[in-house]
């Protein structure tokens, strides 16, 4: 599996568009983990996903609505959440 550099700077990391009012930054990541700034429109809807390896989210600011498996909740400014591997979630 690939794995990104020891460091990673935002200003010279492309951002990708997802669609639907979304778009990203993959920024570190190996076989298990994966670090992704991601960028909502208002309005912006994530699609129903999982992903091979563990995820974790920071809240940088803004409101939204998190689906982990059968969970869901608003998680907002300062918040975070854990998506162990292979769970849905929008």
């Amino acid at each position: 599996m690939a794995e990104s550099t020891i460091f990673q700077e935002s200003e010279h990391t492309p951002w990708q568009e997802l669609g639907g009012g979304l778009s990203r930054q993959v920024l570190g990541y190996n076989g298990q983990l994966m670090l992704v700034k991601v960028r909502f429109e208002k309005g912006g809807i994530g699609a129903l996903h999982h992903h091979p390896h563990t995820q974790v989210t920071y809240v940088a600011n803004g409101r939204f609505e998190a689906t982990i498996g059968d969970l869901k909740q608003t998680v907002t400014t300062g918040d975070g959440f854990y998506v162990p591997p292979n769970v849905c979630m929008v």
